[in-house]
């Protein structure tokens, strides 16, 4: 291997595949000419693949060799080149057909306000038939003009390109000249190319020749856009863009009296996952603080009672390992045990949810109203059995009612602590909120708009609550005020 065209022995795995590929390459800037160096590429014995690191300094061009000793079977090489100062490596596919030894790729670098411009320009292939066509991902710029070359290695003869956006509609993309016309002799041609305001994420670009469809390229470009269009692309594909969201029955009847049944795609935007997530979220909270409240209720009249009069000996003991239990373990492992072992042949989700979120806020709930008994004085109790109420007549009537008011902002502080842990309940399944973020982020690939949605709502939820709980609470010192 000399210094022009170094050959290291990459070992190959045959493909079974059309041979060939349009010579090619795609510009984000004005082509520079061969500066003539050649670069070296490092195959691994084991393995097809060649990764290399170009010292290119910008601007400045040059050619690459890749070479093999063996050419008895077809190959296909994938590369990639890491540009230093360029965060996005390139990377194309390069086939060498049986018989032929090496191939020249040609690689640009230039500078253009204060970024790394690169681009690759592919071999031929020997007997020019169709082949591999390679995807090089170079950034568009939303709504600026972009320079784009076409370089071919076989000048030989005339030629005449079509540019053809595949996957845009129209009006997304356009071309400063849809044909390139090539005279003998000429290697390049120039085009621009702009993506006006479009919902795609890429362009696939296919370039094919006029008087020879083999001899064909498909290239994609990235769509690049400001901060704001960018922003204003993902809403709409997180929640505005309609997808399938499931199928329905549409059943007709004919002239004939004949009744016709076919099945019709139903087209939502992605916000139902929200709203749907939205009413399982609010169904199982709501539910479970009524729960845990009740439960609460109840053991903190048990546990009061026996610090006080020492009965109910079996019930507080039981309270006491409740209260343990459920305070002592994480909220994630009760849930999971709930919907796997307790009630695993349960198959309503939402239903398991209540349960499990009742049952661990009811230990924290007896805690907060015992903690408001005891803030009570016992002459409270005195004064009504004086009265001539019983035991539970005055518990009811005189000390629970005083007690709940007291521990109201504890109570409230419950309740917003099991809105936003209900966000655990889709280690189960359940589409809660959070769910629905989670469904959005992996359909579209999009995490910052989903979840910072879901983090609004939930923001959004607790403001509206916490305003609730602070009016009660002040028409509830109130009517205490006016009583006393």
């Amino acid at each position: 291997m000399n210094s022009r065209r170094p050959r290291h022995c990459l070992s190959h795995r045959a493909f079974l595949a059309a041979a060939a590929l349009l010579a090619g390459g795609v510009w984000m800037a004005s082509a520079q000419e061969p500066a003539g160096a050649a670069g070296e590429i490092d195959g691994a014995a084991d393995d097809s693949a060649a990764r290399f690191v170009v010292p290119v300094d910008a601007p400045a061009t040059r050619a690459l060799d890749l070479s093999r000793a063996e050419t008895d079977e077809r190959i296909i090489y994938d590369v990639t080149i890491d540009v230093p100062g360029r965060k996005i490596p390139l990377t194309a596919r390069v086939p060498l057909e049986a018989g032929q030894s090496g191939a020249t790729l040609t690689l640009s670098v230039q500078e253009r306000e204060g970024r790394r411009i690169s681009s690759l320009a592919l071999p031929a292939a020997p007997d020019g038939t169709p082949g591999d066509t390679p995807r090089l991902r170079l950034g568009l710029r939303s709504g600026t003009p972009t320079e784009v070359t076409l370089v071919r290695a076989d000048a030989s003869q005339a030629a005449s390109y079509h540019l053809e956006a595949t996957n845009g509609e129209d009006g997304n993309f356009s071309f400063s000249d849809d044909t390139l016309d090539f005279a003998e002799g000429q290697t390049k041609a120039y085009f621009n190319v702009t993506a006006n305001p479009s919902r795609l994420e890429t362009l696939e670009l296919r370039i094919t020749r006029a008087d020879d469809a083999g001899d064909r390229l498909r290239l994609s470009f990235p769509i690049v856009r400001s901060a704001l269009a960018a922003f204003e692309n993902n809403f709409y594909v997180c929640f505005i863009k309609k997808i399938p969201f499931g199928t329905r029955e549409v059943r007709t009847v004919g002239p004939d009296g004949a009744e016709t049944v076919r099945t019709e795609t139903i087209y939502k935007g992605r916000w139902h996952y929200i709203t749907n997530g939205l009413k399982n979220t609010l169904s199982v909270a709501l539910c479970a603080v009524l729960l845990g409240a009740v439960i609460g209720f109840f053991l903190a009249v048990i546990r009061s009672t026996h610090d006080k009069h020492g009965r109910l000996t079996l019930l507080n003991a039981f309270a006491k390992l409740y209260i343990t239990v459920i305070r002592g373990t994480p909220m994630t492992v009760q849930l999971l045990i709930a919907y796997f072992i307790i009630f695993s042949n349960l198959n309503n989700k939402v239903l398991v949810a209540i349960l499990a979120f009742g049952f661990n806020s009811g230990a924290y709930v007896a805690e907060i109203i015992r903690a408001g008994i005891v803030s009570i004085d016992e002459g409270q109790m005195e004064a009504a059995r004086s009265l001539g109420l019983s035991y539970t007549q005055g518990m009811c009537r005189i000390v629970l009612p005083q007690a709940i008011r007291n521990v109201l902002p504890a109570l409230g502080n419950e309740f917003i602590v099991m809105l936003k842990d209900t966000s655990i309940a889709s280690f189960i399944g359940l589409d809660d909120l959070a769910r629905g973020g989670s469904i959005i982020r992996s359909q579209t690939y999009q995490a910052y708009i989903p979840f910072l949605a879901v983090a609004a709502i939930y923001l959004i939820l607790v403001m509206i609550f916490s305003k609730l709980l602070t009016r009660l609470e002040k028409q509830l010192h109130n009517t205490g005020t006016e009583e006393a």
